[in-house]
């Protein structure tokens, strides 16, 4: 419920998007989600949802824990300065869809996407220990640029992708027997 009230905000807020991908019979297969200003749209998600997210979390809002997590997610995208405030939040494909592509083919249209929007720098954060995700983003492009801890003990890596230094490396891919949409 809690993922379901954030991406929803995500497809309401002018500087975020959720592309979604499609298999040939319909099935949603993966998902990419991003925003051209994180900390503004987590600022326009508690001024919407914040009720709301209490309420859906109240069971586990008890646990100081899940406060502090919270808190602590809230808060660091102005944690380091020297970062653009554009990131790219998620992406997610099937476990029957992995090994396909969809990822890659979810990457570009993302791409396209912050081109479109002008957002010509952009990050990903992720969690140090996530090794297939980290691989993921340094195969495509993105550079490695600092460590952070976006909740205490928790270390995660910061990646950068800069579209003017890697304009034509995605291009001319097509994925057969699908389609990429946004929501």
């Amino acid at each position: 419920p809690f993922l379901t009230e954030l991406y929803k905000n995500m497809t309401r807020f002018p500087n975020s998007f959720v592309l979604v991908y499609k298999s040939q019979e319909g099935r949603i297969e993966g998902f990419v989600s991003a925003s051209t200003d994180v900390e503004s749209f987590y600022r326009f998600f508690l001024r919407r949802s914040l009720l709301k997210v209490l309420y859906l979390l109240f069971p586990r809002v008890v646990d100081p824990q899940v406060i502090k997590k919270a808190y602590e997610t809230l808060r660091y995208p102005s944690a380091k300065g020297d970062l653009p405030k554009a990131e790219l939040l998620s992406i997610a494909v099937t476990e029957r869809a992995r090994g396909k592509g969809i990822a890659l083919a979810l990457f570009r249209a993302f791409l396209e996407e912050m081109g479109r929007r002008g957002a010509m720098t952009f990050k990903v954060t992720v969690g140090e220990d996530n090794i297939r995700a980290n691989r993921f983003y340094e195969k495509v492009g993105f550079e490695f640029h600092s460590f952070i801890e976006v909740h205490r003990g928790e270390r995660s890596r910061v990646w950068i992708y800069d579209l003017r230094k890697k304009e034509s490396r995605h291009e001319g891919f097509t994925h057969r027997g699908s389609g990429i949409y946004r929501t």
